[in-house]
């Protein structure tokens, strides 16, 4: 039986300390970690996830690198120094990957070098295997006056630790998605991408461009998502069905909170506390006070331009919403009977996502949200409005198990 006290992802970044390996492993750990005081100018963010990463210099100290953790992403960097021997070590790691799937995964990347021979048999999605080589090419027309950008299907020399990372947190949800929900659950997520038409519209487009590039992403852009020449659509119903079933990233521009669907929408993934990115465009010196703010969504600023910013806060607060998905359950394997209803919040909760998870399940259940703990009077207020339902946090709920369980063996 996994123990709840295992975290639920593990990374293991197996990578050399210098040359052509360095900058793809600290894009890599700061795409999981965060890069406060870092130099780093494309994965630039403060905000980490609450995944421990672990660094190795070679692959024959992995030993038993899959026990640690409810999920591991096995991270391996190749380059020009890289030896059969090596190889051979790292196909004798990717079985122990394969008798254990789904639960983990292992990432191998050939930074630069000639693949070895066999090296590509280190792919195997269906069993979480996935290899990359980053000196790929595109099959682009030589009379395309763009070949030289887009040789390269991970892009120029300067975004390639960028995409990388990107890849390796789209396959760390993964692990996490299959421990949920299994093989046949759908491996993209969605992006809604919440604008305002009159001054929203060209990064909105440009935002598109950029996360369709990725195959993870699939985004939720009303200009193609409400359009359906075949058969008569409910916009408004497609709008919140929508919103309810995505990453929602807003993009606060000046007219932004003056637009009414922009504000229901808005109000909508507050409220039903999905994952949210808030992306701050006006630059006003001095603004009025509005209803449309959040209390724990990451909000970004722009002023360089840099969309990838914006790319990895939705992955990370996608990946945060499934790894408390992924511990609520096991803990509801454990612990809970088959009929007790459980609802799950990305945020700490107010009172409109408390009366919003009431709506959908009015009878008494679980209410699960990310630690640290309410306390206090906002504790007090939240059960007022909700006195039969149980609001509690993973650590909450670890040490209740233990207590009990010692309860039990002291009978």
């Amino acid at each position: 039986m996994t123990s709840l006290t295992l975290p639920p992802l593990l990374i293991r970044i197996v990578a050399s300390i210098s040359g052509s390996q360095k900058n793809y492993a600290e894009s890599l750990h700061e795409a999981f970690s965060g890069n406060v005081g870092s130099p780093s100018t494309y994965v630039n963010t403060a905000l980490g996830l609450p995944v421990p990463v672990q660094r190795h210099v070679d692959v024959s100290n992995l030993g038993s690198a899959l026990n640690h953790a409810m999920h591991t992403l096995v991270i391996v960097l190749m380059d020009e120094n890289w030896k059969d021997v090596d190889l051979q070590n790292l196909q004798i790691f990717s079985q122990e990957i394969r008798n254990a799937h789904p639960r983990h995964g292992l990432m191998t990347v050939r930074i630069s070098g000639s693949p070895l021979k066999n090296e590509s048999c280190l792919e195997s999605p269906d069993h979480h295997l996935w290899w990359k080589n980053l000196q790929s090419e595109d099959k682009v027309s030589q009379n395309d006056p763009n070949a030289a950008i887009y040789r390269y299907k991970w892009g120029e020399q300067a975004e390639r630790p960028v995409w990388l990372a990107l890849s390796a947190l789209g396959h760390a949800r993964r692990l996490l998605q299959v421990g949920i929900f299994g093989t046949s659950s759908k491996p993209h997520m969605t992006v809604f991408l919440s604008h305002a038409k009159k001054d929203g519209l060209p990064l909105a487009r440009a935002l598109e461009h950029l996360l369709s590039r990725k195959s993870i992403f699939h985004t939720w852009y009303d200009v193609k998502n409400l359009y359906s020449p075949n058969k008569p659509m409910d916009w408004r119903k497609e709008i919140v069905s929508g919103v309810k079933s995505s990453t929602v990233v807003v993009l606060r521009t000046k007219t932004y909170g003056s637009r009414p669907w922009c504000r229901k929408e808005f109000l909508l993934a507050r409220d039903c506390g999905v994952p949210m990115v808030m992306v701050e465009l006006r630059n006003d010196l001095e603004r009025a006070p509005d209803m449309l703010t959040h209390d724990a969504a990451p909000t970004l600023w722009l002023s360089d331009g840099n969309l990838f910013r914006v790319a990895f806060a939705v992955m990370r607060e996608n990946i945060r919403r499934l790894l408390l998905d992924r511990f609520c359950h096991l803990y509801s394997q454990q612990h809970l009977q088959s009929n007790v209803p459980v609802s799950i919040l990305s945020y700490t909760p107010t009172p409109n996502r408390i009366s919003m998870a009431m709506k959908s399940n009015s009878q008494s259940q679980l209410i699960l949200y990310p630690d640290p703990p309410l306390q206090g009077n906002a504790l007090n207020a939240i059960n007022a409005i909700a006195p039969n339902h149980t609001l509690r946090t993973p650590q909450q709920l670890i040490i209740e198990s233990f207590s009990a369980s010692n309860e039990d063996k002291s009978s």
